[in-house]
């Protein structure tokens, strides 16, 4: 159980493309009910597309939404993890495990995979500004003034760069907090 209002978590989402095979279908099936926060049935959908292929990062990196949405915490680090081992730099899951380690005021494993979620890549468009603004989020609860300022004035950054809308809904409990935001992978994701 989260010992601390968690922050109001937003998810973004960028729709998935549907290629025949490898379980395509259920991984778009699973993202489509994630986002109408129908988390159970996005769970058998994603499960199925990470039956007919393991290896998928984005079909992890969504399951694991899907059960923090349900508060099932251990399968959703789980499956974030997962993702990991198959794409340690995997910028949204990365971002994603820091906000799961957030919510639960571990403060120094959110920081260090919200730090992975920034080193590995030059982040732009949208997503680059929310996981700067995670960060930032991070390095003031850690008290590191500076360092929150620094993040913060990349998101505005990049955000002004971008271009673009982004799907957010509300996830999690309301807060004054500065927003923390979980992303989806999808399959445009995975052709960057």
């Amino acid at each position: 159980m989260i010992g601390i209002a968690m922050p109001l978590l937003s998810l973004v989402l960028v729709p998935g493309l549907c290629l025949a095979g490898n379980g395509d279908s259920y991984f778009k099936k699973g993202t489509r009910l994630l986002k109408q926060a129908k988390p159970d049935q996005a769970v058998v959908a994603l499960t199925e597309a990470i039956r007919l292929a393991p290896d998928r990062v984005e079909a992890y990196a969504n399951r694991g939404l899907a059960y923090l949405e349900e508060k099932k915490y251990g399968q959703a680090k789980q499956d974030f993890l997962k993702a990991l081992a198959i794409a340690p730099d995997d910028v949204k899951a990365n971002n994603n495990l820091g906000v799961f380690y957030c919510g639960r005021e571990d403060y120094d494993s959110a920081l260090r995979y919200l730090r992975r979620a920034t080193g590995a890549h030059t982040l732009s468009g949208p997503y680059g500004a929310v996981v700067y603004r995670n960060l930032g989020f991070i390095y003031t609860k850690k008290g590191m003034t500076e360092e929150a300022e620094d993040a913060y004035e990349k998101a505005r950054g990049i955000q002004a760069k971008a271009s673009g809308d982004l799907d957010l809904r509300p996830y999690g409990e309301s807060s004054r907090d500065y927003a923390l935001t979980l992303e989806f992978k999808s399959q445009r994701d995975q052709a960057k």
